[in-house]
C-alpha cells in the first residue's frame, strides 16, 4: 500500500486534517528557527512577537534555546526579556550539556551572568567535559560573581588548568 493511501486510511480519510497538521508543524519549525535566529541577533521585538504567536519560550533545537543563543551572543536585553517570559535558566544543549550560564560566562558579559543567576541558574552544573561555569573564564569580575553564588570548579578542572583559582 502506498504511503498516501496508508495515511488516508489511518486518518479515517481526513486528508485535509492531515495536511493542516503537517502545515502547522512546518510553521512551528519555521517559527522555532526564526526565534533562535532573532535571539542570536538580539532582535528582542521579533523574539517577543514570535512568543506572542504561541511558541514556547523554551522551544529548542537539540536543547539549544533562544535564551542559550542570546546568552552566547551577549544579547542582554533579549536575555532579560526571555527570562521575564519564563525561560528555563538551566536548560542544557543536548550535545555538550552546556548551559546558557556557561555561554554567558564564556562570552564575558557579567550583566547576563548576573541576570541568569538571579533567575535561578545553577552554578555547579557540569558540561560533557566535567567543567562548570567557573571553568569557562579567567575574568576576575565574573569569577567573583560566580564564587559569591557558590560556584566551584568542575571535577575535571585542575589547578594547572585554572591558575587563577
Amino acid at each position: 500500500m502506498g504511503l498516501t493511501r496508508h495515511i488516508q486510511e489511518s486518518s479515517g480519510g481526513d486528508m485535509a486534517g492531515i495536511f493542516k497538521r503537517l502545515q502547522d508543524h512546518r510553521c512551528k519549525v519555521k517559527l522555532k528557527t526564526s526565534l533562535l535566529n532573532a535571539a542570536s541577533r538580539g532582535d528582542t521585538p521579533v523574539v517577543l512577537a514570535i512568543l506572542d504567536e504561541g511558541l514556547s519560550v523554551d522551544a529548542d533545537n537539540h536543547g539549544v534555546t533562544a535564551l542559550f543563543m542570546a546568552a552566547t551572543d551577549g544579547r542582554h536585553e533579549t536575555v532579560e526579556a526571555l527570562l521575564k517570559r519564563g525561560a528555563d535558566a538551566n536548560a542544557k544543549d543536548e550535545e555538550h550539556s552546556v548551559t546558557a550560564l556557561m555561554q554567558a560566562v564564556d562570552s564575558g558579559d557579567v550583566r547576563i551572568v548576573r541576570a541568569l543567576l538571579e533567575a535561578g541558574a545553577e552554578v555547579n552544573v557540569f558540561d560533557w567535559m566535567g567543567q562548570a561555569a567557573l571553568d569557562y573564564t579567567d575574568d576576575t569580575e565574573i569569577r567573583d560573581v560566580l564564587r559569591r553564588a557558590g560556584a566551584e570548579h568542575g571535577p575535571e578542572a585542575s589547578a594547572l588548568d585554572n591558575p587563577l583559582s
